[in-house]
Parts: C-alpha cells; sequence; structure tokens
C-alpha cells in the first residue's frame, strides 16, 4: 500500500458515486436539458474513472479497500456538480502528481465543468 492508496480509493468511489447520483438526478429532473446533460455525464463519468483507476494501478499497484459510505444526492444538480468541482479540485493535491494521472483529473474535471454548463446555462 503506497501514501496515496486512500486518496486515490476515495476519489475512485467518490467518482463512482457521482455517476450513480447524476443518474438518479437524470431520472428525477423535469427539465429536458438537465435530463440530457446529466445523461451525457453519467455515461462518461464510469469510463473516465476506470481510466483513472486502472493507469493508477497499474503505477502504483492494485487498490484493494474502498470505503463504505455512499451519500445520495440532497441538492439540486447545479449545487451538487459545483461540491463534487471543488472536492476534485482539493483531492487533486494529495493525489499522485505524475502528468499521465494529471492529464486524467484534468478530463475528469472538464467533464464536471462542461455539465455545470450545461446545467447553468442551457435551458
Amino acid at each position: 500500500m503506497d501514501k496515496y492508496s486512500g486518496y486515490v480509493s476515495n476519489f475512485v468511489l467518490a467518482l463512482l458515486h457521482c455517476g450513480t447520483n447524476a443518474h438518479l438526478m437524470h431520472w428525477t429532473t423535469s427539465s429536458y436539458s438537465k435530463h440530457k446533460a446529466l445523461a451525457r455525464f453519467y455515461d462518461s463519468i464510469v469510463e473516465q474513472t476506470d481510466d483513472y483507476a486502472e493507469s493508477y494501478m497499474g503505477k502504483y499497484g492494485q487498490l484493494k479497500k474502498f470505503p463504505n459510505e455512499y451519500h445520495p444526492p440532497n441538492a439540486d444538480p447545479i449545487k451538487y456538480f459545483e461540491t463534487l468541482s471543488k472536492f476534485v479540485m482539493d483531492i487533486r493535491k494529495e493525489l499522485p502528481q505524475d502528468s499521465e494521472l494529471n492529464q486524467l483529473v484534468d478530463n475528469i474535471q472538464q467533464n464536471i465543468d462542461s455539465t455545470l454548463y450545461k446545467l447553468k446555462y442551457l435551458n
């Protein structure tokens, strides 16, 4: 177990959960544009998370332990994604700083930012 594994486990599990949460918000919104933006997000975030996890494990070793908490969404989608964006910005300081892993985190952040744009401005 390396010094990053706890942070990486939290990071990838939170991202998988945000995919589930986006799917739940997708089902419960009455806005067609939000429905589509959330669908695009949950369709892509699981693959992006898998890319990050597998790249990390290829370099640092297999992750074996993950947190056992799940936090369902309790905010509107915009607030949820703003919180998610802050989470990614904060935790990235604790993740490995290898350029290829940073690029994957950048792609995840871009997906969140793009989804926020669609949720805020495309009605």
